[in-house]
């Protein structure tokens, strides 16, 4: 009788390891899909810091400008357009009294050559129109 109970009962201790093995491999699997997630994660927080301190730059660079362009003879800018800069763009965006616009003008590094070469279409695409 004994005998029996035991052939019995090893179906169900190997049973018990099928599953056991189961339940490791299913924890195996989500703990790689934690891993991956944790990295995406840490790659976004990369990302977003990354664009922080841009946004940030951008702002110290406006806020400057802005100063720089409060002062007496700011609106100065090289006669010729071919020779114009990003900032000479933006002064002349804050004599036109547009300086809503210089954020967009120093993002897309809009010189007097791009600011001669832009469609009615790529201004409506930077949101000037």
């Amino acid at each position: 009788d004994n005998h029996k109970n035991d052939v019995r009962e090893r179906p169900q201790h190997m049973q018990k390891t099928k599953n056991d093995d189961k339940a490791r491999s299913s924890a195996m699997e989500n703990n790689c899909s934690i891993v991956k997630e944790n990295e995406e994660v840490r790659n976004l927080k990369k990302e977003l810091l990354e664009k922080e301190i841009e946004i940030e730059s951008l702002k110290h660079f406006i806020g400057t400008f802005k100063t720089t362009a409060n002062e007496k003879n700011s609106d100065e800018r090289p006669i010729n357009i071919n020779d114009w800069c990003t900032v000479d763009v933006c002064k002349w965006f804050v004599a036109l009294d547009l300086s809503c616009y210089i954020a967009l003008v120093v993002e897309n590094k809009i010189d007097g050559l791009l600011l001669q070469s832009l469609s009615n279409q790529d201004w409506e695409v930077l949101g000037i129109n």
